[in-house]
């Protein structure tokens, strides 16, 4: 396997455990989603400090990992910046102008191959109709994020069963 930043977007969530031995038995590590503990501690209140907040704790994160990516490491990271600057824009927020291009310095300054996986799913077996139109709003906005910041994703359908997924992603990591 090729030394990689592998973000894991769209529905990360149903895939979690099987990311976490694929990781393991690559020897690489594994970065769960920031979002979800922020969430816990902040109560309801998630407008653009939120968002804010939850991007650069993971800018300091980064920190952290990056350097396990120049001894050649594997990182998996679920949603990444990525992820949470779309959600956030699927809620109408916008996020400052100073954390946008914190992100794009971040991303810019990597020096390893980024691939991005996305996780598609029939999204009415796992969201309430009255959650089902945020939901497609976050979703519809990765790819723009995506395209203004030079990364192509990969799909990977998690309607497949836990053994095919393992396998297909296995395959696409071990392209060049």
């Amino acid at each position: 396997m090729n030394r990689n930043l592998i973000i894991i977007l769209g529905q990360h969530r149903l895939i979690r455990g099987m990311l976490e031995v694929l990781a393991k038995d690559n020897n690489a590590l594994f970065l769960t989603c920031l979002e979800e503990k922020q969430k816990a501690e902040s109560r309801g209140n998630e407008g653009a400090e939120f968002w804010a907040k939850v991007i650069n704790k993971e800018v300091e994160r980064d920190k952290l990992f990056l350097e396990e990516l120049n001894t050649g490491k594997n990182i998996f990271v679920e949603q990444w910046h990525i992820g949470n600057w779309s959600r956030a824009q699927s809620l109408g927020i916008d996020l400052p102008q100073e954390i946008q291009n914190k992100l794009n310095q971040q991303i810019g300054s990597l020096t390893t191959r980024i691939r991005a996986f996305y996780v598609s799913t029939d999204l009415e077996k796992y969201y309430f109709d009255s959650e089902l139109e945020a939901k497609r709003r976050e979703l519809n906005e990765l790819p723009k994020i995506l395209r203004n910041i030079g990364i192509t994703t990969e799909n990977l359908n998690g309607d497949a069963g836990q053994d095919n997924l393992k396998k297909r992603l296995h395959y696409l990591l071990e392209q060049a």
